[in-house]
């Protein structure tokens, strides 16, 4: 789709606090960051994400019956990752300072979808999280995969989590199946200190539990 016209990506909500979206560690000036990129003029025709597709900016102009055109998205693939971008002028963002932002996206990237060990799996059930090496204060997006007895994933069901902290400290969580994603149920994590947590992941009703 070409316009006359600049459009930018547009974060979204997910795409605010994500690790491949992060030039800043502040919020703020990362979403000004963004809004202050080269742009676009010809952009993919999308419709809508993919159930299970996590989108982390859309089209600053163009919008449909579903919304703003998802134009950076990712997902799990098996044991693998994808990433979509509906764009091909992420190389202007070179204007002026070189590979300030271009390189450090890519990189990213990179480092994303190479490493897996933020990755927890047990039969039925699997556990990722968001960003790799969270600092304190950080939000954590945790992301649960979840089967039933018959292998098929898991609908309108309960999915429970315990989050024990270095110190000893237990909190319990409820995650929140993600609409149109297949089994996927969601949850956000505030650390507010540094070292190595337990995490319990929990569908009582169907036998899955996952310890990591």
């Amino acid at each position: 789709i070409g316009l006359q016209n600049e459009s930018v990506l547009t974060l979204s909500n997910r795409g605010r606090g994500h690790l491949l979206t992060r030039f800043d560690a502040d919020e703020m000036v990362n979403d000004q960051i963004w809004k202050m990129l080269p742009g676009f003029y010809w952009s993919t025709g999308v419709t809508k994400s993919r159930p299970g597709s996590e989108v982390l900016a859309v089209h600053s102009e163009l919008r449909n019956q579903f919304g703003r055109i998802p134009l950076l998205a990712i997902r799990d693939a098996g044991r693998g990752k994808v990433l979509f971008m509906g764009t091909d002028s992420a190389w202007r963002w070179r204007r002026g300072v070189e590979d300030k932002f271009h390189y450090r996206f890519w990189s990213q990237i990179a480092r994303w979808m190479a490493h897996k060990r933020h990755l927890a799996e047990k039969e039925g059930i699997r556990l990722s999280y968001t960003p790799e090496t969270p600092k304190v204060g950080d939000r954590v997006f945790l992301q649960s995969t979840v089967l039933d007895e018959a292998g098929f994933p898991l609908e309108n069901g309960e999915v429970n989590g315990a989050i024990i902290s270095p110190s000893g400290q237990d909190e319990q969580i409820e995650l929140t199946e993600v609409e149109g994603g297949w089994g996927v149920y969601s949850a956000e994590l505030l650390p507010q200190e540094g070292g190595q947590f337990e995490i319990t992941i929990e569908a009582p009703e169907h036998d899955r539990k996952l310890e990591t």
